[in-house]
C-alpha cells in the first residue's frame, strides 16, 4: 500500500514463487526442467519456461501502458466539444505526453490531452 511503484515487482515476485513451487513439485520435468537444477541445460529450460510460459501471462508491460480506447474516447469528446489547444503556453510541439500512474495500475497511465490537442489540432 505504501509503495505502489513496486506493484509490477510484486507481480513478478509472486510469479517466480509459484514457478519455483511448481518446479519443486516436478511439474516441469517433461520440459527438461527437473526439480534439482544442476547444469546449464536445466538453466536453459528454466529460461525457456519463464519467457514462453510465465512472462506472457503476467503481462508486466500493462503497468506502463495507456488504455488506448479510453484515451481515444476522451480525445473524441474534447474535439466534439470544440476544445482547442492553448497555443499561448506552447513551446513548440513536443509530441504526446504520457502521464505515469503513480499507483501503478495496469493501463493506468494517461495521455496529457493538452499535448494531444497541440499535436493533432492545427494552429489555424
Amino acid at each position: 500500500m505504501n509503495s505502489p511503484h513496486l506493484r509490477p515487482a510484486w507481480v513478478l515476485d509472486r510469479a517466480l514463487w509459484h514457478l519455483t513451487t511448481r518446479i519443486a513439485d516436478g511439474r516441469y520435468k517433461e520440459t527438461g526442467l527437473p526439480s534439482d537444477i544442476t547444469n546449464e541445460s536445466h538453466l536453459n529450460a528454466l529460461r525457456r519456461v519463464f519467457w514462453e510460459d510465465i512472462f506472457p501471462r503476467i503481462k508486466l508491460w500493462e503497468f506502463y501502458q495507456v488504455n488506448v480506447e479510453n484515451a481515444v474516447e476522451q480525445f473524441r469528446i474534447l474535439l466534439q466539444n470544440g476544445t482547442k489547444p492553448d497555443h499561448s503556453k506552447a513551446e513548440g510541439n513536443k509530441g504526446i505526453e504520457i502521464i505515469q500512474d503513480l499507483q501503478c495500475y495496469r493501463y493506468g497511465n494517461r495521455v496529457n490531452m493538452d499535448s494531444a490537442l497541440e499535436t493533432f489540432v492545427p494552429h489555424r
